[in-house]
């Protein structure tokens, strides 16, 4: 656990959580439409994870995973609406982004709605993303109604030390 001055823990997740999570998935509506909730369901299950407790409650988690050689992405990450623009989404990413260097991973992707897209709740994400060190990597046009262009990012990991 790390506590934090705002009394916020990170931690690993663990099967205790996976109702939270889905639960604090599910209250964002803004964000995640009922497939993503469902295929979140599936994800806390197959990929790693961290949570962010505030209060004796989940404020925020984030799921990643290993593509192959030096390769990771973020499945999903959220975080409660009351606690958006605070430090939560950016300690989540650095907790996974510490965990996948410890595998040697040396380059992070995530997908998010493409800019085609106008929707104020992405773009946030976006500026989120990008403010934390994503770039452009490519961009996809999908047969998919709820997220018709996908955008994905790529932030190099300086190898672990240690």
């Amino acid at each position: 656990d790390t506590p934090m001055a705002d009394g916020t823990g990170l931690r690993l997740m663990t099967p205790d959580e996976f109702a939270a999570v889905v639960g604090l998935a599910g209250a964002l509506t803004a964000w995640f439409n009922d497939d993503g909730i469902a295929q979140i369901a599936v994800a806390v299950h197959q990929e790693k994870g961290a949570v962010a407790e505030a209060g004796g409650a989940v404020g925020g988690f984030v799921t990643w995973y290993t593509l192959d050689d030096g390769v990771g992405e973020i499945g999903w990450i959220a975080v409660s609406a009351d606690r958006h623009r605070g430090v939560i989404g950016r300690l989540l990413l650095e907790v996974a982004e510490e965990e996948l260097r410890d595998t040697g991973v040396t380059e992070l992707l995530v997908e998010t709605l493409g800019e085609s897209v106008v929707y104020e709740p992405d773009e946030r994400t976006l500026a989120f993303y990008r403010a934390l060190g994503f770039r452009y990597f490519k961009r996809v046009i999908k047969e998919n109604p709820g997220m018709p262009e996908s955008l994905t990012l790529k932030k190099r990991l300086s190898p672990s030390h240690g």
